[in-house]
């Protein structure tokens, strides 16, 4: 192929086009290994995933607490068509069981989270323990404003839910003081329109005849990973946590009233009303959607630096451009230098161009990010001085070709640790180099037309 394309340009040995398409056909290739890197870095973050998982299923997952809620069934007369014996239909009256689910008046939360970070071979993950304190009160349940009959309402049986995302969690039975009695929290018995994962205590008939708020508190003594939210039941809702980590992402359609992030930790408070919300205090079964109750959520995750994977995949999408910037030096050097450097030369530069990110990502799985890349960093500008003395015959040269690699990668780690400003550092840097090798470029005989003249 490259003789076809040879035969087509103007002849000479030394065209500057003839070597740029080679060049090109060289910077193709190098997408090979840069492919096979990129795969080998996903690999290893879908292993981080797994293991991470792995330690949530043995630890505690992200908690989620949504609660309590208070749950009253009542009875209802329905019409149902019957057959008799004859194969006659037959209208008549069977009675059902349906719940009315009422939120608390006030609700009031503390958590203190004491994270650990959990190791597991190369990988970790942030776990914690946490103490969760619950406060409020409920008012009379109002079964008017739901069109249902008092004499229907089945006291006795109401019942106190309170949804823990992994009851695997639990370190102790969470017991709930209601008004004066202190009654123990068990598994579900009752459903709660497709709530899973529910911790329930029955209440009995708790003096809900009664005019008098019902007065409650329970703490959670609870594992988890990664994430600690709450659903914000109380129609007016307060919750505060406090952490000694030092790196919260706070997150939720409800974010800190105010928040506080020093050394030692932070602390924040929420604050949430009934309004702030896409559901009621009460409703009947089958009302509102459970989708609607925990979009509410709101909460913080106890957030790790930026994982190395990551960080190494998006210095893998500018691959392309620094090998063809690099091959560009060295084809500058052989042009206007009046040097010949064979293919297979630039192929080994290529590769240890791709090097470097094979070398960024084993590094940084043992040490941080920044190291790596500074170690990756002299391993390939030295790899490279050290051959561009030889196809150069100039330390020199080969000096201004180590500078060009150090100033590149310098540039792209800049890139990487500045998100907001990538996108103009990175255009500004482009222009630059492109309005450079313009200027150099400028008076370049492409088609070689001095030694056709000659010959």
């Amino acid at each position: 192929m490259l003789e076809k394309i040879k035969n087509r340009l103007p002849q000479g040995s030394e065209s500057p086009a003839l070597k740029m398409i080679i060049v090109g056909i060289l910077t193709l290739l190098m997408m090979i290994p840069m492919g096979m890197i990129e795969s080998l870095i996903t690999e290893r973050s879908y292993r981080l995933i797994d293991t991470q998982r792995e330690i949530s299923n043995n630890w505690g997952a992200a908690q989620q607490i949504g609660g309590p809620i208070l749950t009253i069934p009542y009875e209802v007369l329905h019409e149902v068509m019957k057959q008799n014996s004859k194969g006659d239909w037959y209208k008549t009256h069977e009675t059902k069981v349906e719940h009315a689910y009422f939120l608390p008046e006030k609700l009031n939360i503390e958590s203190h989270i004491e994270p650990q970070v959990r190791y597991r071979g190369l990988y970790k993950m942030p776990v914690y323990n946490s103490k969760v304190t619950f406060q409020g009160e409920f008012t009379p349940p109002n079964f008017n404003k739901l069109d249902i009959d008092a004499k229907n309402v089945l006291w006795e049986k109401a019942f106190i839910s309170v949804k823990i995302e992994d009851k695997t969690g639990l370190n102790e039975i969470p017991m709930l003081r209601w008004n004066d009695q202190l009654l123990p929290f068990g598994p579900i018995f009752k459903p709660i329109d497709n709530f899973e994962s529910v911790a329930q205590v029955a209440l009995g008939d708790a003096g809900f005849r009664t005019n008098q708020f019902h007065s409650f508190s329970f703490e959670l003594d609870l594992r988890g990973s990664r994430s600690l939210d709450f659903l914000p039941f109380g129609k007016q809702t307060r919750a505060a946590v406090v952490s000694s980590w030092k790196t919260p992402s706070f997150y939720g359609t409800s974010l800190p009233a105010q928040h506080k992030i020093r050394e030692s930790g932070f602390s924040a408070e929420w604050k949430v009303l009934e309004l702030n919300r896409n559901y009621p205090q009460q409703w009947k079964q089958g009302e509102v959607d459970t989708d609607a109750l925990h979009a509410s959520q709101f909460g913080v995750e106890l957030l790790m630096p930026v994982s190395v994977y990551l960080q190494t995949t998006r210095s893998v999408k500018y691959a392309v451009l620094y090998i063809v910037l690099t091959f560009t030096a060295f084809f500058m050097f052989e042009t206007l230098g009046k040097l010949r450097i064979h293919p297979l030369q630039y192929l080994l530069i290529g590769l240890s161009i791709c090097l470097f990110y094979l070398n960024l990502l084993s590094i940084s799985e043992h040490t941080t990010f920044n190291r790596a890349y500074l170690i990756a960093t002299l391993g390939t500008v030295g790899l490279v001085f050290g051959y561009s003395i030889t196809i150069l015959r100039s330390k020199p040269k080969a000096a201004v070709i180590a500078a060009i690699l150090t100033i590149l990668y310098g540039f792209l780690f800049i890139l990487l640790k500045s998100e907001t400003y990538s996108l103009l550092i990175g255009t500004i840097g482009l222009f630059v180099i492109l309005g450079t090798i313009m200027y150099i470029t400028r008076k370049l005989d492409w088609y070689n037309t001095a030694a056709r003249n000659k010959a």
